[in-house]
């Protein structure tokens, strides 16, 4: 994780320079840190829908869970918009596994 971070430290310092360039790298890191907090909330309610027995609360899940996979759809499509490396995303996702 330190790898990451000190990546992206250089690489803000590098941005930095050109104040539109920092803003837009702050934008970026905050898509990618929303993704991977809505990929965290999808995992929390599988679990909680293959452990409830409420047949109420079962549908709660359902619909919380389909909210959450139109979440993760937008904020990957706005990734992809805006030229926000997978193979980066790929690799932040792989280090908040590791956690």
């Amino acid at each position: 994780m330190n790898e990451i971070f000190s990546f992206l430290s250089h690489f803000k310092k590098t941005n930095d320079k050109n104040k539109n360039n920092g803003n837009k790298v702050r934008e970026e890191l905050l898509i990618l840190e929303e993704i991977e907090k809505t990929k965290e909330q999808i995992n929390c309610d599988k679990n909680w829908l293959n452990t409830e027995t409420d047949e109420d609360l079962i549908e709660v899940c359902i619909y919380e869970l389909k909210a959450l996979e139109a979440r993760y759809r937008f904020l990957f499509r706005l990734a992809q918009n805006r030229r926000i490396s997978i193979k980066f995303m790929q690799k932040i996702s792989d280090e908040v596994r590791k956690r």
